[in-house]
């Protein structure tokens, strides 16, 4: 398959699950739901970004509700009405207080937690415009955020963060072209 065919295939399949995952939260009502029931029938679509700066990559440490570590990127749910790109921008800036330059689709992951949790992430990644300006802004959900080389994670990793590093894509080589995929 072409690049130019594979990104247009995953941008076609992202705008669709976009608009069922719209058409879908006007349409769903929630109190009859089940305790631990995901909230949609449908996955929902979330962006990740693989924030750069001198050959390294920020990571968060998450405090996952059951202990223990999971790594993880910055990034959240796209929102009513928002492109991707400027959900990369907003989360990125609620997270952690960092502007990005130039953020662009690296990849795409179909990110299946378990029978009744399914999401799919839309990968971004972007230089930042500041790294000293970095502040924890939501410690709650991240612990810290380290900045380390992409090949310095292994283990502990968020499912999504998992799925990407499973596919061919290294960090700083994106500007080669191509989508990096994982379904």
């Amino acid at each position: 398959m072409s690049v130019e065919l594979a990104r247009h295939y995953a941008i076609n399949l992202i705008c669709f699950s976009f608009c069922i995952n719209m058409l879908c939260r006007i349409i769903c009502y929630t109190d009859s739901m089940k305790p631990n029931q995901q909230l949609y029938s449908y996955p929902r679509i979330g962006v990740a970004v693989i924030v750069t700066h001198q050959q390294k990559v920020l990571f968060g440490k998450r405090n996952p509700a059951d202990g223990g570590i999971v790594w993880q990127l910055p990034g959240g749910w796209i929102e009513l009405g928002e492109s991707p790109e400027k959900t990369a921008r907003r989360e990125v800036a609620e997270e952690t207080g960092l502007e990005l330059n130039g953020p662009r689709v690296v990849g795409l992951t179909s990110n299946e937690f378990s029978d009744q949790s399914h999401s799919i992430s839309l990968y971004f990644e972007a230089e930042c415009a500041s790294p000293e300006l970095i502040n924890n802004r939501e410690p709650g959900k991240c612990e810290q955020w380290f900045w380390k080389y992409w090949e310095e994670i292994e283990g502990n990793l968020y499912l999504p963060l998992q799925l990407l590093k499973n596919t061919d894509y290294r960090p700083f080589l994106s500007d080669k072209g191509g989508i990096y995929v994982s379904f």
